[in-house]
């Protein structure tokens, strides 16, 4: 709520209150493991969120780096950030679209 939903939306949909002024369309959150033949790739978004993706430019859309914000914001001592990441990773787990029937 407090850091995704901006832009991802309450769903994780990437539609977000602030999504029309992204420059690159916020990711749909929900589709991750669709688009990962079923399999939702916690570690590639625990990274993503430690290390963003860069600029827009790169292809790969544009995700901020969020574990020195995520530090900073919080004054999170040692360890608690990662952990914030951790949990952040396990929730987006829980927004996923189920399967198409063909990658049951």
């Amino acid at each position: 709520m407090t850091y995704c939903a901006g832009c991802h939306g309450l769903d994780g949909r990437g539609r977000g209150r602030v999504s029309a002024y992204c420059k690159v369309p916020p990711t749909d959150l929900s589709q991750l493991a669709v688009r990962n033949k079923g399999i939702y790739p916690a570690e590639w978004v625990c990274e993503v969120l430690r290390h963003g993706t860069g600029h827009p430019s790169n292809g790969q859309g544009y995700m901020p780096t969020w574990e020195p914000l995520l530090k900073s914001m919080n004054a999170d001592p040692p360890g608690l950030t990662e952990l914030r990441i951790q949990n952040l990773a396990a929730f987006v787990k829980t927004l996923q679209d189920p399967p198409p029937p063909h990658q049951k």
